[in-house]
Order: structure tokens, then C-alpha cells, then sequence
């Protein structure tokens, strides 16, 4: 129900222009949420980069008959020069790290998953002092939207724990049986699990005072990646349990990934209509 609200009140402050940083299964099941919400004039798509030829090539089919004005090419620098407000990015974390900062200078807004590309990075220190992170957002991805987020601050958490499991090749590992890869704070995942670590990496982002214990498990008897988060507070206790499919395109990608940003998508866009800014100092 809520998100009818946002697309009706996204629509009514004239939509929002984006452009994709990664053509690959994010942003195609991105397009396939929309046109099924009828959403393309609410959030439009007119620019998509991707090094990959075959991604751009596929992500055109798919996408050209929706957007006539849509342009796809490999040149990052259309990131920063394109008519589009703000940049959501579906890459890397070394796209992360090597395109913010142009595309925050230019004045574009940016939206990123790969937020293990804010861990340890020297120059977010000087994004900071330069109050470019008020154009910075970050999405919570395999672990539900901003707003479920947003809500957990409120509840000024004691400690923090997250476990989760997922099926062997997701992790590019052979496993017969279940096994827990780790088990410790949350940064030591970040440094043994690089490309893993966008559900913790954003734990940390949002809570970056608090110790959050972290457990990786592969378990060949899973289909889904399943994350289990628990939250302390001065007044109790609060579990909950997101599993989802991996895409089709690619496994270690979670479905819900999409519809997480789908959702972001939209309170970015009402926000950004209204005035409102990303990180800011945080």
C-alpha cells in the first residue's frame, strides 16, 4: 500500500531521471519491476554503462521499446555529463571507488549497492570534508529498503547480530555438507569476504558505533541466501528473517536485491524532489 502512495506522490512531483552504473541482473530485474508496476514515467531510464558489450547489448533489447530516449554505452563519463539526476550503481566496488567521486562533483546524486567500497576507502574522509556525501545514498539491498532501516535506528540498538547462509555456489565454493565459514565481528568479514559483504557493509554504514556480530554459513541443502538479523534494545528483542531466490542471471545475487531498490527508488526520488540529501556527515 505504501509504495502506491510514493509512486502517486513520485509521479506528482514530475518522476525522477536515472541513469544505471551495471546493465547485468540488477538492473534487468530493476526494468521488470517497474513495467510491472506501470512505473516508467515515474522512474525513467536514460542512460545505462556498462563495460560488457554483451550486457549492453542485452540490456538494450530489453529496454530500448520502453525508453525511446534511453542511451546505452560503455563511456563512464556520461555518468557525470547525461541528463539524469541521479546514478544508480550495480557494478563493483571498484566502480564505486573510482566513479564517485566525478559523478558527486558534477552534482548528480549517487545510489550505490556495492557498499563494501565504503570499508576502509582514504578518500570518503575527503568526500566528507567536502560535504559531497550529502548526494551519496546507500541501499540495503539483500536485507530490505532504507525505510525497515530507518526504523531499526529509531530503536537506538544495544548490539547487533547477523547470520547468514547461503547455498555453497553462491559463495563460488563446493561444499557436501554445512559448514560456517565465520564467525567473529563483523569487520573481520569485510577483509576474508570482499565480494560477500553488502548486507554487513551497510549494517556497518548505518551503525557504525556498534560491535555486530557476523556468521557466514554455506549449506548445500539451501536454494535461497537467508539472512537471520538480530536486534537488542533497552526494551526488548526483535528477529527477522529474509530469504530469497538467487536472479537467474546470476547466483550470487539476490532477487529481492531489486525489489529492495525498487522501493529505495522511490522514497529517494520524493525525498530528492522535496530537498532532502543522502549520508550528509554521517
Amino acid at each position: 500500500m505504501r509504495e502506491l502512495i510514493l509512486e502517486r506522490v513520485l509521479e506528482s512531483l514530475g518522476g525522477i531521471d536515472i541513469a544505471l552504473l551495471g546493465l547485468g541482473a540488477i538492473a534487468l530485474n530493476l526494468l521488470e519491476i517497474r513495467s510491472r508496476r506501470n512505473s516508467e514515467e515515474i522512474i525513467r531510464v536514460r542512460l545505462g554503462v556498462d563495460t560488457s558489450e554483451e550486457a549492453r547489448e542485452v540490456f538494450w533489447r530489453r529496454a530500448s521499446h520502453l525508453y525511446p530516449y534511453l542511451k546505452v554505452t560503455g563511456d563512464h563519463e556520461e555518468l557525470w555529463r547525461g541528463e539524469h539526476e541521479l546514478v544508480v550503481e550495480a557494478a563493483s566496488v571498484e566502480a564505486v571507488r573510482a566513479l564517485a567521486k566525478p559523478i558527486l562533483e558534477s552534482g548528480k546524486h549517487f545510489l550505490i549497492l556495492s557498499l563494501g567500497a565504503l570499508i576502509g576507502w582514504d578518500e570518503l574522509e575527503d568526500l566528507r570534508a567536502r560535504k559531497l556525501l550529502s548526494r551519496l545514498w546507500v541501499s540495503g539491498g539483500a536485507i530490505g529498503p532504507l525505510a525497515l532501516h530507518e526504523f531499526l535506528k529509531l530503536l537506538a540498538p544495544k548490539n547487533l547480530e547477523l547470520r547468514t547462509f547461503k547455498p555453497p555456489k553462491a559463495l563460488g565454493l563446493e561444499r557436501s555438507e554445512r559448514v560456517m565459514l565465520f564467525s567473529d565481528d563483523i569487520e573481520g568479514a569485510i577483509k576474508a569476504f570482499p565480494k560477500n559483504v553488502n548486507v554487513v557493509a551497510f549494517l556497518r554504514t548505518y551503525f557504525p558505533d556498534k560491535r555486530i556480530g557476523y556468521q557466514l554459513w554455506a549449506d548445500p541443502s539451501l536454494t535461497r541466501n537467508r539472512h537471520v538479523l538480530r536486534v537488542g534494545y533497552d526494551s526488548g528483542e526483535l528477529e527477522f528473517h529474509v530469504s530469497s531466490d538467487p536472479t537467474p542471471q546470476n547466483p550470487r545475487t539476490s532477487l529481492i536485491t531489486a525489489f529492495s531498490l525498487y522501493y529505495d527508488l522511490l522514497l529517494i526520488g520524493v525525498a530528492l524532489k522535496s530537498g532532502s540529501g543522502g549520508m550528509r556527515d554521517a
